[in-house]
């Protein structure tokens, strides 16, 4: 699990990144943002957050790139450190993933 974190904290935005509102306010269409992370089902964690009246077809990545890379890393480690380290961060997250 440890390599794991390291392997996120490698692909997060640097600090500059981070305050540079260019690299941080990309406006995209859902299916677009779903497409950077196929491993997330971005449409159905949201759809279930919020109010069933509301329909979100557009959002704003905070970084494009992460992304990217976070699906890279999810497709390279094993179900088990992934359950591991959602039972550890978000014990609520790990029930559902039984």
């Amino acid at each position: 699990m440890v390599e794991f974190e390291k392997l996120l904290a490698a692909a997060s935005p640097d600090a500059e990144d981070l305050n540079d509102v260019t690299k941080t306010y990309n406006p995209m269409s859902l299916k677009d943002a779903e497409l950077l992370v196929p491993k997330i089902k971005m449409s159905k964690i949201i759809s279930n957050l919020a109010p069933s009246d509301v329909e979100v077809n557009r959002l704003i990545v905070y970084s494009p790139d992460y992304l990217k890379n976070l699906s890279s890393i999810l497709s390279h480690t094993s179900r088990d450190v992934l359950h591991t380290y959602f039972l550890v961060r978000d014990p609520p997250i790990s029930m559902q993933l039984n």
